[in-house]
């Protein structure tokens, strides 16, 4: 009797143990299961994360392409745009009445004012206008002491050439000034209206003063209001 209910209970808790051994497998296999979904879960989650961060990498840089590109542009078109006011400053333009002996000289210098002509070849050309009715004498000048400055010396200037009546009793004087390259040019022009003298001829005295600038060349002129020398 003893030797049944052993056998019995020995069999039962064979089984039970074996019945938890299965148990514990499946446990295992269904752990290993979680734990490769939850990895794999992760790994595209990841996947799903660096595909966005590369989304906005490349947003971001494409924005910044596009703002310098704008930015190169607008200050490109200003660049442009602002060219011709620096170009059109270069230029004085004396305000004078064009009917004037002053007026007439000064168009006299911009149609003899071309590329290549110096000084001396302007001079010539302005003197042999038909308002001058005198006998004119034009030459080539240095910088220092110069009729109509008084004791002023005229310099910063590259080459020159005056011409002027070869009488002196008429209130007339005339100069071509040609200066360097990026000499600043209102300077100058400022200076020869400072520092000339309309009453420099002691018999008569100028009664117009005109003073301008064409590229780098720099024209002036003290002379009577009429035409008539």
């Amino acid at each position: 009797m003893f030797g049944k209910k052993f056998f019995k209970i020995l069999a039962f808790n064979t089984i039970y143990g074996i019945m938890d051994v299965n148990r514990w497998q499946q446990n295992a296999v269904e752990m290993s299961q979680t734990f490769e979904n939850t990895r794999f879960r992760l790994k595209t989650r990841k996947a799903v994360i660096m595909k966005k961060t590369l989304r906005i990498l490349s947003i971001l840089i494409l924005t910044a392409i596009l703002t310098l590109t704008f930015a190169s542009c607008g200050a490109s078109e200003k660049s442009n745009t602002e060219t011709p006011d620096t170009e059109a400053k270069k230029d004085i333009i004396p305000e004078v009445d064009e009917n004037t002996l002053g007026g007439i000289m000064w168009a006299a210098f911009t149609q003899a004012c071309k590329d290549n002509a110096t000084p001396l070849d302007i001079a010539t050309a302005i003197s042999q206008n038909e308002a001058i009715q005198f006998m004119p004498m034009v030459m080539e000048i240095e910088p220092g002491l110069l009729s109509g400055f008084d004791n002023f010396e005229v310099t910063g200037f590259k080459s020159g050439a005056t011409f002027a009546p070869m009488i002196s009793s008429i209130a007339f004087v005339s100069y071509v000034f040609e200066l360097e390259e990026g000499a600043n040019i209102d300077e100058f022009v400022n200076t020869l209206k400072s520092n000339c003298n309309p009453n420099w001829n002691i018999c008569v005295q100028a009664e117009q003063t005109v003073v301008g600038s064409q590229n780098n060349t720099v024209f002036f002129v003290m002379c009577p209001l009429s035409n008539e020398g």
